[in-house]
């Protein structure tokens, strides 16, 4: 199995682990974290009020759809690489790993042209599992044949979204993540899961798992802080 492969197979698992965990009743001694070991890797996540969030996450983790925060906030256009995805034809599921990719160079703004050159930043790690029986055909092409991230998708599509179910966390950056995203080792992370849904039907639409690292960014660099 390859390397990419072990990563995904290990953040869906994880992405399981929390929907599961912050639903059940926990004891008190273990409601102030999630720990997700699986093989030699263990992530260990801290569930945190929004009130706790430090800046920029304050603002880009209460956006009702990140990609449009993540845009507004950098200046530039993101685009996705997918590094594991899953279909399940008959329960009408599609589960993907992503990565958001950023130029670094905000006047040119090309992803395409940065990845060329290596001069791209990743500025999400987003685990989503999505439920195509609820989507409109145009959605689904997005999906499965553009790097167009999944929520400006839906922008595109007029199609408005509400959010159930949404909780923060903060974990810790290891050598593991630092291979994907763009962060420090031993820096903290913030990320968020929540629920998407259709807001004319209430019927869901994606169960979200994201993981933003800290970066900095001035008019032709980005980097980890």
């Amino acid at each position: 199995m390859s390397y990419f492969l072990k990563f995904a197979v290990l953040c869906f698992t994880l992405s399981a682990s929390l929907v599961s965990a912050s639903s059940a009743n926990l004891p008190d001694s273990e409601k102030s974290g999630f720990v997700a070991i699986i093989g030699n890797t263990k992530f260990s996540l801290t569930t945190i009020q929004q009130s706790q969030l430090p800046a920029p996450f304050d603002f880009l983790l209460t956006q009702p759809l990140m990609t449009v925060g993540l845009e507004q906030h950098y200046q530039r256009s993101g685009q996705i690489k997918v590094i594991y995805k899953q279909e399940i034809a008959r329960k009408g599921t599609y589960s993907r790993a992503i990565l958001m990719l950023m130029d670094n160079d905000k006047n040119r703004n090309d992803v395409k042209k940065a990845e060329a050159r290596h001069e791209v930043i990743a500025v999400e790690l987003a685990l989503i599992k999505m439920n195509f029986k609820a989507l409109p055909k145009e959605v689904i092409n997005g999906v499965l044949h553009s790097s167009i991230p999944f929520g400006k998708l839906l922008v595109m599509n007029g199609i408005k979204t509400t959010s159930s179910h949404r909780s923060y966390f903060k974990m810790t950056c290891n050598t593991q993540l630092a291979a994907f995203i763009n962060c420090k080792l031993n820096s903290i992370l913030y990320g968020r899961k929540n629920t998407l849904n259709r807001a004319d039907n209430n019927q869901w639409l994606a169960h979200v798992l994201e993981i933003l690292p800290a970066i900095q960014c001035t008019e032709k660099t980005c980097y980890p802080v």
